[in-house]
């Protein structure tokens, strides 16, 4: 049988529409299929222009989605009084109820206890346009380094006084910061202060995984999670504990590309006198020299304040700052009832005059210690060139 030339184009263009028909079919059941399997873990997909979400919440995605993927009470979008947040540790803040457009996977964020608890008692509706992934925001939250160092941002190096014995908002989202953006934690393994504390919050819920911790000895002082990895440094036999801690503080320096500090100015010994907290210090002018940026929380004024360091100056001049701290007449009239110099009688001058001259000391050292290795680097270099003839 002859067709037409008509006839054949007609066969053709059906040919093509069933083609296309089947092709969508199967692509509605895949997707049928996903949606089936969303389902089953409580997630809905709610389409933006059907008039399920308010204006303002679409807004803060990055591009004006399709569909948002949901989980949780969807009656909290009708209220405009409820709180929105976009970090997992404002989410944590309180019990009240939230819309928490999710800075983490989806999926991710489904395993946490206190999220399960939050859905079960209708008091949370988590919102993404990702499910695998964290949202995409229109306005990002602030890094934890500035742009020209966020590009090696690979290990931090967390140091702090044994006396800080909480971890402060400051803090938390700097730690925060650090979690959202995978970043390789380098630490130490004193029981007490800020090495314990962080690692503590490490722990919460799912244990962030991308943690060392260093210690000189054969077992580490805290408790070292089976995600974690533990490095034991070599020190000499002989060496006093302060200086093989020292070791270990300039191993993790070495190693890391920037260093968050927590650093509380002062300290009493055991027999009651007070003396600058060096360790946290030292470090601090440690990376600086070496040009690694150095986020830096200090007491000041009894509350925590913070300052981005890039230079040795930087430092110089937060320190310089405590010449100026006031004291509060609470304090003053404190002083007069103390027999023995403590860090409530000292006046501001004194205070800085301690802090200088500790700086100026561990300034020194440093930059000898900073000489010698530059030297050792060069003749390694040069032996390895004369070995090539």
């Amino acid at each position: 049988m002859k067709y037409t030339n008509e006839q054949k184009e007609k066969i053709m263009m059906e040919s093509d529409l069933l083609g296309e028909s089947r092709s969508r079919e199967k692509q509605g059941f895949a997707l049928g299929f996903a949606l089936e399997k969303l389902a089953q873990k409580g997630v809905e997909l709610l389409f933006v222009d059907d008039g399920n979400f308010p204006g303002w919440l679409v807004k803060k995605f990055k591009d004006q989605p399709l569909f948002l993927y949901t989980i949780g009470n969807k009656q909290l979008l009708k209220n405009e009084d409820v709180e929105t947040v976009t970090s997992y540790l404002d989410f944590k803040r309180g019990s009240n109820p939230k819309i928490f457009i999710s800075d983490r996977p989806m999926e991710e964020l489904m395993s946490y206890r206190i999220v399960i608890e939050r859905l079960l008692e209708n008091k949370l509706l988590i919102v993404s346009n990702m499910f695998n992934e964290k949202s995409i925001l229109k306005n990002v939250e602030e890094k934890l380094i500035d742009e020209e160092t966020r590009g090696i941002s690979k290990k931090v190096f967390i140091s702090g006084s044994r006396s800080q014995n909480e971890i402060p908002v400051s803090i938390q989202k700097s730690l925060e910061a650090i979690i959202q953006q995978n970043i390789h934690i380098l630490i130490g393994d004193s029981e007490k202060g800020v090495d314990n504390n962080i690692l503590d919050y490490l722990r919460l819920d799912s244990v962030y995984p991308h943690v060392e911790v260093f210690t000189v000895n054969q077992n580490a002082r805290v408790k070292v999670e089976s995600k974690w990895t533990k490095r034991h440094i070599e020190t000499e036999p002989e060496s006093k504990g302060q200086e093989k801690q020292m070791v270990k503080d300039r191993m993790m320096a070495d190693e890391a590309h920037w260093g968050l500090a927590v650093f509380d100015p002062f300290s009493k010994t055991r027999f009651g006198k007070l003396r600058v907290s060096s360790g946290t210090l030292r470090n601090t002018i440690q990376m600086l020299l070496e040009k690694k940026p150095v986020k830096f929380h200090y007491v000041y004024e009894s509350e925590l304040k913070e300052s981005k360091l890039k230079t040795i100056e930087d430092l110089k001049e937060v320190l310089d700052s405590y010449a100026l701290e006031k004291r509060s007449p609470e304090i003053s009239k404190e002083k007069t009832s103390l027999n023995s110099p403590n860090l409530i009688s000292l006046e501001p001058k004194e205070k800085h005059q301690m802090l200088m001259k500790k700086f100026e000391e561990l300034k020194r050292k440093e930059e000898k210690i900073l000489v010698e290795k530059n030297k050792s680097v060069l003749l390694k270099k040069q032996n390895f060139q004369l070995s090539l003839f």
